[in-house]
């Protein structure tokens, strides 16, 4: 299997942390930007009509609550996936208690998993019908969806360290590009189709449209799984908002972009809202004469890093479910046919968009309702580090105690190296004295002969 040289996991199997709160925001914002750029729109128009940008805005401020929750969560338990710390949460430290605990987290991790494998098939059968209704019309769709999960299996083959920072080096990538397109589309911006600001809805349909919009938002809950591996520091809540507060920024603009320029009725009957106002974009300049080619290239970049962040934390929840950790790979690789047969289950674009609906449900059930109640159950039972200078503490512990081995390893290797070299140099001075001795007694043998001759000749 494909390995890096850095390994994800010491002897005793305690994960080594390699993100840092930087990578963890760019997890954070490359997962949750992916199909819903294209779909989001016409989600939140259909519910809350000229009011679908403040649903946005609203749900955002749900997501962000989320995010901040999970991130305390991880760094309670640093160093521990969501399949361990639920146990320890839900158990307690004797054995039938740690029995129990796992007992009672498994439908929680199991949903969990459920989840990132309907979501890694959601996202890649979505990919396949966007570019076959746009681009390859005559390439069958299941060529379409097992490419971009074979190239997503690439990715999760390696350690966690690359797939962070592949996600570093194509945020921006990402980001930066929506972001301007969404800046150009303002040219057609009409006032009147974004007011009144409130129009005659109910608070039910507002609040309907922002639920569509944690729909979008999910992935966040990959946290639950990275910050196992996520340098400890009072900066990690920071950064994850920061990451999603990016996503919720580019959401913001699409959906308001798309409000402006289209109006709300005719929003909510465009399959594809966000594509079809690429279409109306002209870039400044007539640089681009197909804006349209240019999003759909940064949009195959957005999807392969959602499918390949949910594809891994379904490959690491269900190693460490199992107590196979060294097998995460062939996880992965037995993933593949079910996630393949799971995108196919939709007979067509409709089906498939009823049944994001219910993924999204699954989603805000595991993703938030239980990371949620898992935080509250930790606070009341007391478990976990209560403070985060107690996590620092133990993080920045065993990084110390492993420096000083090497160093006392360091020390033994030369002593032991300069006893080898004094017992060399003994040896080399007894041979020395050993052949002067030699010599001596042949000069002195030949000064005797010497003398005898002599004695001889006389």
């Amino acid at each position: 299997m494909a390995q890096t040289k850095g390994s994800t996991h010491t002897e005793k199997n305690e994960p080594i942390l390699v993100i840092s709160p930087r990578q963890s925001a760019s997890l954070i914002a490359s997962t949750l930007i992916g199909v819903g750029v294209l779909t989001l729109p016409r989600m939140t128009a259909e519910d809350a009509h000229e009011a679908a940008w403040l649903s946005t805005l609203v749900g955002s401020i749900g997501a962000l609550v989320a995010i901040v929750v999970i991130t305390r969560l991880g760094m309670r338990f640093p160093r521990k996936t969501i399949v361990e710390y639920s146990a320890i949460i839900l158990g307690s430290e004797s054995k039938m208690g740690r029995i129990m605990g796992k007992i009672l987290s498994f439908p929680i991790i199991f949903t969990l998993l459920t989840f990132w494998l309907l979501g890694t098939a959601s996202v890649a059968r979505t990919f396949g019908e966007v570019v076959v209704n746009a681009v390859l019309r005559r390439t069958p769709l299941e060529v379409i969806i097992i490419t971009m999960l074979l190239i997503a299996l690439v990715l999760v083959m390696y350690d966690v360290e690359v797939l962070a920072r592949t996600n570093e080096i194509l945020m921006p990538l990402i980001v930066i590009p929506v972001v301007l397109i969404a800046l150009f589309s303002y040219q057609s911006f009409s006032i009147e189709n974004v007011l009144p600001i409130w129009p005659a809805l109910s608070i039910t349909e507002f609040f309907s449209g922002a639920l569509m919009t944690l729909f979008a938002y999910q992935g966040f809950e990959i946290i639950t799984i990275f910050s196992a591996h996520t340098q400890v520091s009072r900066k990690n809540t920071k950064f994850n908002m920061i990451g999603l507060i990016t996503a919720a920024l580019v959401y913001l603009l699409i959906v308001f972009a798309g409000v402006s320029v289209f109006g709300d009725d005719e929003l909510s009957l465009l399959m594809w809202p966000t594509l079809e106002l690429v279409k109306v974009t002209q870039a400044p300049g007539l640089v681009l004469e197909r804006m349209e080619s240019a999003f759909l290239g940064v949009w195959v970049a957005a999807v392969f890093t959602t499918t390949a962040n949910l594809y891994y934390c379904a490959t690491i929840a269900a190693s460490q479910l199992l107590n196979r950790r060294k097998h995460r790979r062939w996880f992965g690789i037995a993933f593949l046919p079910i996630i393949f047969w799971m995108s196919l289950i939709p007979q067509n674009i409709l089906e498939l968009f009823e049944w994001q609906t219910y993924i999204g449900y699954l989603g805000i059930t595991s993703g938030a309702a239980f990371p949620i109640l898992l935080f509250i159950i930790a606070r009341l039972r007391k478990k976990g580090f209560k403070t985060l200078d107690e996590s620092l503490t133990t993080t920045a512990d065993k990084p110390k105690m492993s420096q000083e081995q090497d160093n006392q390893k360091e020390k033994e290797g030369i002593e032991s190296e300069n006893q080898a070299n004094a017992q060399k140099d003994q040896q080399q001075s007894s041979q020395n004295e050993s052949s002067s001795e030699s010599t001596q007694q042949q000069k002195y043998k030949q000064q005797s002969n010497d003398k005898s001759g002599e004695q001889d000749e006389k």
